[in-house]
């Protein structure tokens, strides 16, 4: 019920988990407290989506970990698409590579779609056309904004690139 308490409800019907309004509470909140809550919150939900900080911090590779789907968000961009080709290197060391989709936001600028999945050596489960700089300010860093952990549940996965609209 406490785990309950604290998610906001949407219109939508999703339930979102804020971060406390005082930023420095927190970075007093233990990385093993995150992973806990997030393996609690499998009992309430049917898929927990998280937007983690684009580093590899103490808490980042512990969600990863118990992640069953990684939805890795990044822009057509030559520094965005270096950042995520370490962040690829990276994944296999992890043992999470099997995990990994690929998701291409503002995908109507930038490089090329195929010679982007070329480069980073996986197809490109997704795309997002670009809306403007007003509806996306944050994505215009260049950096991959994003990895999303994605938990199935009860067998029900989650729908198949093909079948979503993503734009």
């Amino acid at each position: 019920q406490a785990l309950e308490r604290v998610v906001v409800p949407h219109s939508s019907g999703a339930h979102v988990l804020l971060r406390p309004p005082d930023l420095s509470d927190a970075e007093k909140v233990r990385s093993d407290t995150v992973v806990s809550a997030i393996s609690s919150y499998r009992e309430l939900f049917d898929f927990i989506v998280v937007d983690t900080r684009p580093v590899l911090d103490e808490l980042n590779p512990k969600i990863l970990d118990i992640a069953d789907r990684i939805i890795l968000v990044t822009t057509p961009e030559i520094s965005a698409v270096h950042h995520m080709s370490r962040f690829l290197e990276v994944s296999g060391a992890l043992g999470i590579s099997n995990k990994l989709a690929l998701v291409l936001n503002r995908a109507n600028s930038g490089l090329r779609l195929a010679a982007l999945a070329e480069q980073l050596g996986m197809p490109i489960a997704g795309t997002i056309v670009s809306a403007g700089r007003a509806v996306d300010p944050i994505s215009l860093s260049g950096y991959a904004r994003s990895v999303l952990a994605v938990h199935e549940r009860h067998g029900r996965p989650m729908p198949s690139p093909s079948t979503v609209s993503w734009e």
